[in-house]
């Protein structure tokens, strides 16, 4: 089993215990609002905080009941859209240039 399997199944079993609930519930509840697809796609992000920022973050995700699988970054699209940046002219990025600048900021 992945590791993010194994954080799921954590994530489930916090959320069964927090909310007093049975195994298959909390299972069914994370099933139909997407949040087991959530937390597998942002494992790498949760699995690193602490269980009261986990079950919130869940949380939040159902009450906002983002039942979406993973779009085709129409959301993000929108949000470029609605919140358009200043980007220089002559700007050009690169690889490259964008190597060095990172492994400067590590120096």
């Amino acid at each position: 089993m992945s590791e993010a399997g194994k954080f799921l199944i954590y994530c489930i079993e916090l959320y069964r215990r927090a909310k007093h609930i049975d195994g298959r519930t909390a299972y069914e509840l994370f099933r139909s609002t997407g949040a087991d697809d959530y937390v597998r796609r942002s494992y790498g992000a949760l699995h690193t905080t602490g269980e009261q920022y986990i079950l919130a973050d869940i949380e939040g995700f159902m009450s906002r009941g983002q039942l979406d699988k993973p779009s085709s970054g129409k959301r993000f699209l929108d949000f470029i859209k609605a919140n358009p940046i200043d980007v220089p002219a002559d700007f050009r990025w690169s690889r490259a240039a964008a190597n060095e600048r990172e492994m400067s900021c590590l120096s």
